[in-house]
């Protein structure tokens, strides 16, 4: 019998110890946060499979930071979320958790962040009126991403109680950003930059806007720490341009890609040799920013493609190319595999 009730009780002992693990960061926790509600979650997140092979400490220590900024660890709400790597945990922050600490300053009343595609009308101009900003989704109202070409940029417009403020990046910058972080270094393949590109890059422009907006705080605190964690800091641009990325949407998307760049400036082929140069998902254009991080744009480049085929084509692009060796064949393997389960998904 007492063999029996060991195991049980065991379970039993440790359930109890997280619960009263997670009592304890009440103090930690600001008053706009409900203390119920967030040990509901951090609770969830402790006795996620997912999370098994961590460390205790790592997962408590990463809830408790998550507790002082004042932010709900769910990735539902996109506040916040923990993220394995090997057997410790990291703290992600998102986007809206950004968001969501300006409205509750007061100071901010709407943050809206959207990524821009080359076959999108977009503008940006400053007049005697202020800033302004026109973003029409294309090449119709409801064009699906594969219509609307490849990302080029992404934006954010914040309205105060005095005014707008909108933040521009290029497609260029944002992957400048990524090739800076340390998850995407350490481990590409399951770093928040391949499976949660569009967020991530939402996340980068809405880092570098909240420099600008009036500081709470809490808002503060979270830049500061975010700042520490990223291993980087985001610089203001230079004057706003969306600047297209050299990659071609067909080679991208498919068989449902459009073969039009009307708006677009890319470069135009002299002849066959450099039309095949032009047409390699490794953009020349690249080259320097990305030399020391192989899967750069391989990441990139899998995170826009629509289909499994379009998957397989450009893994047998990269394969033909005879410039990676297998080890790094491997990755990119490995990212297209990431890539075709996001599909199924969708």
């Amino acid at each position: 019998m007492t063999t029996e009730n060991t195991t049980p009780t065991k379970a039993l002992s440790q359930r109890q110890q997280q619960s009263n693990m997670t009592d304890m960061m009440r103090p930690l926790l600001p008053s706009s946060i409900d203390p119920d509600r967030f040990k509901a979650f951090a609770l969830s997140l402790l006795r996620d499979k997912k999370l098994s092979n961590c460390s205790e400490k790592s997962k408590l220590t990463a809830l408790a930071d998550c507790a002082k900024l004042g932010l709900y660890p769910d990735r539902n709400l996109g506040h916040a979320w923990l993220v394995p790597f090997k057997t410790e945990v990291t703290l992600i922050v998102g986007y809206q958790g950004y968001i969501e600490l300006a409205r509750r300053s007061g100071v901010i009343t709407t943050v809206e962040t959207e990524i821009v595609f080359e076959r999108d009308e977009f503008d940006v101009w400053t007049d005697a009126a202020g800033r302004h900003l026109k973003h029409r989704p294309g090449p119709t109202q409801f064009a699906t991403d594969a219509e609307r070409g490849i990302p080029v940029g992404v934006y954010c417009v914040a309205v105060t109680r005095t005014g707008c403020q909108i933040e521009t990046m290029s497609w260029r910058e944002v992957l400048n950003t990524r090739s800076r972080s340390p998850s995407w270094r350490s481990k590409p393949s399951q770093s928040p930059w391949t499976t949660d590109l569009a967020m991530m890059a939402r996340k980068s422009v809405v880092r570098r806007a909240r420099k600008y907006w009036p500081q709470s705080p809490e808002l503060a605190a979270l830049g500061d720490w975010d700042d520490r964690a990223e291993g980087l800091i985001v610089e203001p641009a230079e004057p706003t341009t969306v600047t297209p990325a050299v990659v071609t949407a067909a080679d991208l998307m498919g068989d449902g890609a459009l073969d039009s760049h009307d708006d677009v400036d890319t470069p135009t082929p002299a002849n066959e040799d450099t039309k095949a140069e032009a047409d390699d998902p490794v953009a020349d254009q690249f080259e320097d920013e990305n030399e020391d991080d192989p899967f750069g744009l391989a990441g990139a480049v899998f995170s826009v493609a629509a289909s499994d085929k379009a998957v397989d084509n450009l893994v047998a692009s990269y394969a033909s190319s005879g410039d990676h060796d297998a080890d790094a064949m491997k990755e990119i393997i490995k990212l297209g595999e990431v890539r075709k389960q996001q599909l199924k998904t969708k």
